[in-house]
């Protein structure tokens, strides 16, 4: 997964849903990883020549200081020197040709029912 850029694409705090995408181009897909049920995010918006690791027994021990014990997921994100945290019931990591605007998942529009648009 390195050489691309990866933004924090979305996140909704009803849903628990957050995507990461790194956009394509004529010759690649989209690159997006998706989390739900997502409990704790450390990370920036935005980053380069990122990589999934395993985690380790001290990010656990770093998470459990951070937010106690959980049965959720740690996922390990490394750029460049750092280490980020995402802690989550799901990952999913998925290909696509979807538009910048499309999300590979379903959201509940809250403005269709407060504005009653169709």
């Amino acid at each position: 997964m390195d050489k691309r850029l990866f933004k924090l694409w979305y996140y909704t705090v009803s849903h628990r849903q957050m995507l990461l995408r790194s956009i394509g181009n004529n010759e690649v897909c989209n690159l997006d990883i998706y989390f739900g049920d997502v409990l704790y995010v450390e990370m920036p918006v935005a980053m380069n020549d990122m990589e999934i690791l395993e985690t380790t027994q001290e990010d656990i021990d770093y998470i459990t200081q951070k937010i106690g014990n959980t049965n959720k997921n740690i996922t390990v994100l490394k750029s460049g020197e750092c280490k980020y945290f995402v802690v989550s019931s799901i990952m999913k990591i998925m290909e696509n040709n979807l538009s910048m605007f499309e999300l590979p998942f379903d959201v509940v529009c809250f403005r269709k029912r407060i504005c009653g648009e169709k």
